[in-house]
């Protein structure tokens, strides 16, 4: 997970890799270096992660795949464009009396063609609100139920 400080908020960006060879590393490294040159700059949701899909086509030797989400939560607006490329649903919870939702995201993981269709999915946000990130192992895409509600054995 990589996040930083922008003008208007957070950029926050979760990526997942697929392998555990060299080539993967290096895509990982690839991966955190753009995110680093970008610090600087305001790209749209969806320019970032069609450049991004760029370094990671032209930086591999054989097709990978890159779950990746992309979070922009813009503090003044009170909102949050979130990105999904081939990355799991994740929780929100809103304590302004709307409670627990699973928000799915479609969209073709990165480096997987040219360019895979995503579409950005705006979510506002009050005071006390949270967003509940699992990696892509954390609970099954079937699972109706949140984390926090299962009964569970003592």
């Amino acid at each position: 997970m990589m996040a930083c400080r922008k003008r208007f908020g957070y950029d926050i960006l979760l990526a997942d890799v697929k392998g555990a060879d060299a080539e993967s590393f290096y895509i990982s490294v690839l991966i955190k270096t753009f995110f680093d040159r970008c610090r600087g700059k305001d790209l749209p949701v969806p320019e970032f992660m069609r450049e991004l899909n760029q370094v990671i086509l032209a930086g591999a030797l054989k097709k990978l795949e890159v779950g990746a989400l992309f979070i922009r939560i813009r503090q003044a607006e009170r909102r949050m464009e979130v990105l999904s490329a081939g990355y799991p649903s994740q929780w929100f919870m809103g304590l302004g009396g709307t409670g627990p939702r699973m928000l799915s995201f479609s969209g073709s993981p990165l480096g997987a063609g040219p360019e895979p269709g995503r579409t950005v999915c705006e979510i506002p946000f009050g005071r006390g609100d949270r967003l509940f990130i699992f990696p892509e192992t954390g609970f099954p895409e079937s699972e109706k139920t949140a984390p926090w509600e299962r009964n569970r054995p003592a």
